[in-house]
């Protein structure tokens, strides 16, 4: 069954969904070479990314050294196409982010180099066992991360009035036209939505006009706090704004701080 999905604003920001998700899941052995300490602070991680627009797997965590570590993926949608991403988290974060994020060491399932190629789409139906990979600390996972904070007046930031990131194709205009932000036939490549103030924000662009997670590439960015009134998740009227344009991704955690004040509002 193709998965059906009704967002919810406010709160929690998080959609709900229907499919069938018993009785599949993808198995095997990871194992990671890289060299780093596995411990609870940077702990290895992999899930299953749905490629078909669905809610990807639950994540499966390991914190200490082995010579390998048995995983099995879970309740995946019968029908749904999946991608098995799997990292080492360099940041030291622990286990309370559910994906990799910009300076992790990573790897897709069936990939062997970056640019990414040779990812292994697989399709979920029964129990898919023999899933072996191996990786290392060769590549690193970039985009645009570091800390937000709105600094304004206009309310507190939580599930009503969150901050919202927009990660854009290079070129992209802001504009005082509706939906604010213009370009040619395309859509926002990443957006998110966060609750709290001060959070560390991870924005990692796999597709659109770009292609690969752990390649420098070129994007715009815009950063919004969402006025009392306004609804999610794009700018308008009486919005303070940061609209940065031509920000190259970064493997570094805390390259891009972001603070929003009420000086430039939509």
């Amino acid at each position: 069954m193709t998965p059906v999905f009704t967002p919810t604003l406010c709160p929690p920001f998080t959609p709900t969904y229907t499919g069938t998700a018993t009785g599949n899941s993808f198995g095997g052995t990871l194992t990671y070479t890289g060299g780093s300490t596995v411990d609870s602070d940077h702990p290895l991680g992999i899930f299953a990314v749905n490629a078909s627009g669905g809610p990807n797997s639950s994540t499966q965590f390991f914190t200490a050294a082995s010579a390998g570590y048995p995983y099995q993926l879970a309740d995946l949608l019968t029908g749904s196409t999946y991608v098995i991403v799997a990292w080492y988290n360099a940041f030291g974060d622990g286990t309370s982010p559910n994906n990799p994020h910009v300076g992790d060491k990573a790897l897709v399932y069936g990939s062997t180099s970056c640019p990414v190629a040779g990812w292994q789409f697989l399709s979920a139906s029964g129990n898919q066992a023999g899933l072996d990979f191996t990786f290392n600390n060769d590549y690193t996972v970039a985009g645009i991360a570091g800390p937000v904070t709105y600094a304004g007046s206009l309310g507190p930031v939580d599930s009503c009035q969150p901050i919202v990131i927009q990660v854009w194709p290079p070129g992209t205009g802001l504009t005082g036209a509706s939906n604010s932000v213009t370009c040619s036939g395309c859509n926002p490549l990443v957006i998110n939505a966060f609750t709290a103030n001060g959070t560390h924000y991870d924005d990692i662009v796999t597709g659109g006009t770009v292609g690969s997670p752990c390649a420098i590439q070129t994007v715009d960015v815009l950063a919004f706090y969402l006025a009392p009134g306004n609804a999610c998740c794009v700018l308008q009227p009486g919005d303070p704004y940061v609209w940065m344009a031509g920000v190259n991704t970064s493997i570094d955690p805390l390259a891009y701080p972001i603070t929003i004040t009420d000086a430039s509002k939509y």
